[in-house]
Protein backbone atom coordinates (compact mmCIF):
# COMPACT_ATOMS: atom_id res chain seq x y z
CA UNK A 1 0.00 0.00 0.00
CA UNK A 2 1.04 3.22 -1.11
CA UNK A 3 2.17 6.37 1.91
CA UNK A 4 -0.60 8.91 1.31
CA UNK A 5 0.10 12.27 3.12
CA UNK A 6 -2.84 13.81 4.53
CA UNK A 7 -2.74 17.56 5.89
CA UNK A 8 -2.37 16.46 9.72
CA UNK A 9 -3.95 19.29 11.32
CA UNK A 10 -7.10 18.70 9.81
CA UNK A 11 -7.28 14.75 11.13
CA UNK A 12 -6.17 16.47 14.58
CA UNK A 13 -8.66 19.22 14.54
CA UNK A 14 -11.61 15.89 13.66
CA UNK A 15 -9.97 14.32 16.49
CA UNK A 16 -10.38 16.81 18.62
CA UNK A 17 -14.07 16.97 17.65
CA UNK A 18 -14.53 13.36 18.32
CA UNK A 19 -13.16 13.61 22.03
CA UNK A 20 -15.47 16.31 21.95
CA UNK A 21 -18.54 14.20 21.16
CA UNK A 22 -17.80 11.35 23.69
CA UNK A 23 -18.25 13.55 26.48
CA UNK A 24 -21.22 15.40 24.86
CA UNK A 25 -25.12 13.95 25.54
CA UNK A 26 -27.21 16.85 23.41
CA UNK A 27 -27.55 14.53 20.67
CA UNK A 28 -28.01 17.56 18.14
CA UNK A 29 -24.81 19.09 19.18
CA UNK A 30 -22.70 15.94 18.51
CA UNK A 31 -24.61 15.38 15.59
CA UNK A 32 -23.33 18.95 14.47
CA UNK A 33 -19.29 18.08 15.59
CA UNK A 34 -19.66 14.48 13.95
CA UNK A 35 -20.80 16.24 10.44
CA UNK A 36 -17.83 18.86 11.01
CA UNK A 37 -15.37 15.79 11.57
CA UNK A 38 -16.35 14.09 8.60
CA UNK A 39 -16.43 16.99 6.54
CA UNK A 40 -12.52 17.82 7.52
CA UNK A 41 -11.48 14.33 7.14
CA UNK A 42 -12.86 13.86 3.60
CA UNK A 43 -11.15 17.35 3.51
CA UNK A 44 -7.45 15.74 4.27
CA UNK A 45 -8.21 12.89 2.05
CA UNK A 46 -8.93 14.95 -0.83
CA UNK A 47 -5.80 16.85 0.11
CA UNK A 48 -3.69 13.95 0.01
CA UNK A 49 -5.31 12.20 -2.98
CA UNK A 50 -4.20 15.61 -4.92
CA UNK A 51 -0.59 15.29 -3.73
CA UNK A 52 -0.69 11.77 -4.16
CA UNK A 53 -1.72 12.45 -8.08
CA UNK A 54 0.78 14.74 -8.20
CA UNK A 55 3.31 13.00 -7.01
CA UNK A 56 2.78 10.35 -9.74
CA UNK A 57 2.19 12.36 -12.34
CA UNK A 58 5.88 13.38 -11.38
CA UNK A 59 7.85 9.95 -11.44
Amino acid sequence: MNDMKMNESLVFDACALVEQISKMTNIEAMQAKADFAAYLLNQAMEEGEKVEENRCSMD
